[in-house]
């Protein structure tokens, strides 16, 4: 099982593409583990921004 650290790391880096096809079980985990990466990121930039702010 990967870490979330690797997860959120390489969700950051890689640009997100909607399947144009058929999905995979482990295609689908992908994704899912992109989508959730890039939510984590922009909470915390909001969360920054909020104490930036303060």
């Amino acid at each position: 099982m990967r870490s979330w650290s690797k997860i959120q790391t390489k969700a950051a880096k890689e640009p997100m593409e909607l399947p144009t096809r058929l999905i995979s079980r482990a295609r689908a985990k992908r994704f899912k583990e992109v989508v959730a990466g890039l939510i984590d990121r922009i909470s915390s930039e909001a969360v920054v921004g909020f104490i930036d702010q303060s």
